[in-house]
């Protein structure tokens, strides 16, 4: 029961304080949806870098793969050079 009552005071003081700095014009909300503009413009900023780095990461994960391909065909190569072939090289133009 005074757990209730303390989330109910904490709750009350958050919604007057909010009450009191969008009369004081410290905080504006357009939309009436009493979420402060200010913090939705940072969400929105924060929601657009996440999928930024997202789709880095997804690109930078692609070139590993494309780099891993490539080693793995190319580690067929150490086992012939250590059974005496030839290096294969690239071919001259």
């Amino acid at each position: 029961m005074i757990s209730f009552l303390v989330i109910l005071i904490s709750m009350l003081s958050l919604l007057l304080s909010l009450l009191t700095l969008f009369k004081l014009g410290k905080l504006h909300d357009e939309n009436g949806n009493w979420i402060p503009d200010e913090l939705e413009y940072k969400i929105k900023e924060a929601k657009q870098e996440l999928f930024n780095r997202i789709e880095n990461v997804k690109e930078e994960a692609k070139d590993v793969k494309d780099a891993l391909s490539n080693l793995s065909k190319q580690t067929g190569d150490i086992f012939e050079a250590a059974a005496g072939a030839k290096r294969k090289g690239r071919p001259k133009k």
